[in-house]
This record gives structure tokens, C-alpha cells and sequence, in this order.
């Protein structure tokens, strides 16, 4: 199961970092086997007069994605499998897909693998009946890295773990004296590039629901999210001290709400809402992207 990202003799501060990660991306990865199918609301949220809710609009045989908080992704999904046991819940995060490339790359640089993240991934959740899909769904996300190479989650997984390795070895002597980790600095270095490719893997899955061939849509829980610290920047992430994983995803939507449109949904209380842009514009209206701010003179 790729819930623990930590295996015998791989550094601490891999898993100290994947274990920050974790902390906020919570998740539970196993497939149920019984078979749940629904329709996607037919208007853009808001829009109905009767507010569908998550069970209507999500379709695990589309690869369909969650994204929020972890614990609350976590409610969300109760209410879309109600009384499902926790070990049965079906769940396909965003990062269920980042784990399959991570672990792959990390088995490569550490034990010489060759192993792709499809199998890896059909491995792990090959008693889902909807696995096809979500494989379907993670080469959509892949085709965004072979646009553009920053989003080239396997490559920067691989590039990641050299660094580490290349890290440990420099300063192996001074580990072994003092029985700790790599230098601050080091660390440091290593939570920031975990980070960005974390968030750029998050960025990917939301990205892809735009490419020809994309089935799967975007669904967004909005409880307990801070709105203020996600347009200001200001709500950060405790492993690598850097804007939240959740904030980044919002206004990576936000930047894509028209061509979106209604393959993206918000749901509170597990009840389809309107975006959030939409339901508080004033506030929204704060963030400008940086492209915009190149592109338009202050007074516009």
C-alpha cells in the first residue's frame, strides 16, 4: 500500500518529508468492490435551485479526483460510499497517482528498479474495478509533464532522490560522527524540492481535465479551508514552510475557471456550492496571478 511512504533503508529525511506530506494529504488506498455509479450534475455549481451533492455528481468509472483537506476529503468520500468500513472506502486522490511515480522513482535510484508507475499503480489497485480509469486519468496528467517538463513527476521524483542520495554521501562522514541527519541547509533544500513536486503534480491532475481525451472531473471540498490565506498566500505548508498544498490547487483552478467550467465542483457538507470566486468575488479579486501582474497596467 503506498500509505506509508517510508521502507527499510531509505533515509530519514525521505520519510520525515514524505511524512509532512502525508499529514495533509491524507489517505486511504484501497478499492471497494462493490460498484457505485452517478451522474455529474447537468449546471455548473450554484446554478440548481436544489443543491446536488457529492454522491450525484462523482463517478469513479470517469477518474474522477478529490482535492481539500485530508481528513475532510476523507468525510466527503463517507458520503459517497455511506457505511462503508474505512479499509473498503474506494479513494483515488490526486496523490494516490503522485505516490505510484514517487515510490517507482525512489525504487530506481535506490535499488536500480525499472519499474513503470502503471503497473506499479494497477499493482496497488487491482481490486478496483474502475483502476483502468484512474490509469486513464494519470497519463492525462503525465501528458502535461511532456508539455512541460516541470511537471515531469517521474523525472523530478528521480532527480529528487539523486540529490539526496549525492546529499547523504557528501556528508556521510559527518552523519556516522554525530548520529544525525543532513545539515539544515541540506534539508532545507530537499523539503523545498519535495514540495514543488508535490505541488506540481496537484497542479497536473486539475491541468489535465482540459486535454482531449479527459474524462474525469474536479471535485473540491471547501470545508475547513482558510479562503483569506489561500488568495493572500499566507496559509503555509509545515514541512517545507511554504504556501499549502490546498491554496496552490485553488488558485490553479481559479487561473483555469473558464475553460473548467462544469468539470469543476465545490461541495460543503458534502451539498455542490457555488466556486469560491463566485460566492465571495471582492475577496477574489485580491489574487492576481503573475502572469496578469506582468501583463496588465495597475490601474486595470
Amino acid at each position: 500500500m503506498p500509505g506509508n511512504f517510508h521502507r527499510p533503508g531509505i533515509s530519514n529525511p525521505q520519510k520525515r518529508t514524505a511524512d509532512a506530506q502525508r499529514t495533509k494529504e491524507q489517505s486511504v488506498n484501497q478499492q471497494a468492490g462493490a460498484k457505485q455509479q452517478y451522474e455529474y450534475a447537468g449546471q455548473p455549481s450554484g446554478v440548481s435551485d436544489m443543491p446536488r451533492s457529492i454522491r450525484e455528481n462523482y463517478s469513479s468509472e470517469q477518474g474522477d479526483l478529490l482535492y481539500g483537506l485530508g481528513q475532510e476529503r476523507f468525510e466527503l468520500l463517507q458520503k459517497i460510499y455511506p457505511g462503508t468500513q474505512l479499509e473498503n472506502i474506494p479513494v483515488q486522490y490526486i496523490d494516490s497517482m503522485n505516490t505510484a511515480k514517487m515510490e517507482c522513482a525512489m525504487n530506481a535510484v535506490y535499488n536500480g528498479s525499472a519499474s513503470d508507475e502503471y503497473t506499479y499503480f494497477r499493482k496497488e489497485y487491482q481490486s478496483s474495478e474502475n483502476v483502468d480509469a484512474y490509469i486513464h486519468t494519470m497519463r492525462q496528467q503525465d501528458a502535461i509533464g511532456e508539455k512541460d517538463s516541470k511537471f515531469n513527476l517521474r523525472k523530478r521524483f528521480e532527480d529528487y532522490y539523486k540529490l539526496e542520495k549525492e546529499l547523504y554521501s557528501l556528508e556521510k562522514e559527518l552523519i556516522e560522527n554525530d548520529e544525525s541527519e543532513l545539515n539544515d541547509d541540506s534539508l532545507r533544500r530537499l523539503d523545498k524540492e519535495f514540495y514543488n513536486i508535490i505541488k506540481r503534480g496537484c497542479k497536473a491532475g486539475i491541468m489535465s481535465t482540459l486535454l482531449d481525451g479527459s474524462k474525469h472531473h474536479i471535485h473540491f471540498s471547501l470545508d475547513g479551508i482558510d479562503m483569506d490565506g489561500v488568495v493572500t498566500k499566507t496559509r503555509s505548508n509545515p514541512g517545507a514552510g511554504m504556501p499549502a498544498y490546498t491554496g496552490v490547487e485553488l488558485r490553479c483552478a481559479y487561473r483555469l475557471r473558464d475553460q473548467l467550467k462544469d468539470k469543476l465542483h465545490f461541495y460543503e457538507n458534502g451539498l455542490e456550492v457555488s466556486a469560491p470566486w463566485e460566492k465571495n468575488p471582492e475577496l477574489w479579486r485580491k489574487y492576481i496571478p503573475k502572469g496578469a501582474q506582468k501583463k496588465d497596467p495597475p490601474d486595470m
